[in-house]
């Protein structure tokens, strides 16, 4: 029998004794359904750390010594002992909480752009990186439009082959990207509430991958690349994007792309300054005879347009968001919570979060809405 040590051990691998047994077996990574029906892993020192993992000191071919699935499992006394094959003595492992991210500074579209370079170049055929443009999906994604998060994800959660599916690695990257570069809340909670009840459509390792991400653990290679992304240096960024490469066949390459979905829509969305002249403004159509033209928006606030022919209107509605409506011209009837009122040019509302509110016009009418934080399914495309 075998026997070597780990150096580190994530905050929620078990400690005290208790028994499994072994799930999967490859080169750099053996994976164990423990009793509680967590699944955990052991890793190689170049597989990195993460919060349900235990790294070994040694590098070894973890294949190589016939476990199988089905070995018991059974830690006892600060040893871990896999079938008759290994043994690992955690005495000595340091414990590993993650790396404690604040939200980062996010990335030059030049960061973007090198991310990109360096999957056109590396990403072998089988990944996502590959079939991303030819994917409705993915793109429903990229526009980041938190309505679009459920219809997407339903035909992305368990896409592909392998104990953790490449669309699965692809969504722990893009939410990672969300949550270290500071998108706004309620996009992250709109694609967290979407992810959230389609777990049980992919693998079990892939679950326990998703449910880590989900409670913001990540595996180390992808904070390290993040971080490096943040810090616009070109040499840390080469070899943090080879490092999370190097995860599993493809994982890797899966988890940049959704890196690069990630950067893709931030990068988008960060306008420090913004001049919108009314001619540049896309009308599109809201409701029967009301016209919506985004106009300017920044991190948190934007400001839209709203023309409506006589007789059309808004019917009660609510959202997390809050409103001001100001009556250009025209004339209107307002409901606002359970106050009706009338409104002539220069009158106004305001509507708190989830407060019901909608209008009529009772003539040719122009309103402006401004919003916080903003609408993202207002973001013209």
């Amino acid at each position: 029998m075998l026997g070597c040590a780990a150096a580190w051990i994530g905050y929620c691998f078990p400690v005290s004794p208790g028994v499994g047994v072994v799930h999967s077996v490859f080169s750099k990574a053996i994976n164990l359904r423990w009793e509680n029906g967590a699944l955990l892993s052991i890793t190689l020192p170049s597989v990195g750390r993460s919060a349900m993992a235990l790294s070994l000191r040694e590098t070894l071919d973890l294949q190589s010594l016939g476990l199988r699935a089905g070995d018991a499992a059974t830690l006892r006394r600060s040893t871990l002992t896999l079938g008759a094959a290994l043994t690992i003595n955690l005495a000595q492992a340091q414990p590993w909480t993650g790396l404690c991210m604040p939200p980062l500074a996010r990335p030059a579209p030049e960061q973007l752009l090198a991310l990109r370079l360096f999957l056109d170049h590396e990403a072998p055929p089988h990944s996502i990186w590959r079939s991303k443009s030819k994917d409705l999906e993915l793109e429903m994604l990229v526009r980041g439009l938190p309505e679009n998060f459920a219809s997407a994800l339903l035909r992305l959660v368990g896409r592909g082959v392998g104990l953790t599916p490449g669309c699965d690695d692809l969504l722990v990257g893009l939410l990672a990207t969300l949550i270290a570069f500071g998108a706004n809340d309620l996009l992250v909670q709109a694609f967290s509430q979407a992810l959230s009840p389609l777990l049980l459509r992919t693998t079990d390792v892939s679950i326990q991958m998703l449910t880590s991400a989900l409670h913001g653990d990540f595996p180390e290679a992808l904070e390290q690349a993040l971080l490096a992304l943040s810090q616009e240096r070109d040499d840390a960024l080469v070899v943090a994007l080879a490092q999370l490469a190097l995860q599993g066949s493809s994982s890797g390459y899966d988890m940049l792309a959704g890196i690069e979905i990630g950067l893709a829509y931030m990068i988008k969305e960060r306008r420090p300054t913004m001049i919108v002249s009314h001619q540049e403004g896309k009308g599109v159509v809201a409701e029967p005879g009301v016209t919506r033209t985004t106009l300017a928006w920044g991190d948190h606030l934007m400001i839209v347009e709203f023309k409506f022919d006589k007789g059309a209107g808004s019917p009660p509605h609510a959202h997390p968001h809050e409103q001001i409506a100001y009556c250009v011209s025209g004339h209107f009837r307002a409901t606002v919570g359970d106050e009706v009122r009338e409104l002539f040019p220069g009158d106004s509302f305001y509507a708190g979060p989830n407060v019901p509110h909608g209008v009529v016009a009772l003539e040719s009418s122009l309103m402006l809405d401004s919003f916080t934080p903003i609408r993202e399914n207002f973001i013209p495309t």
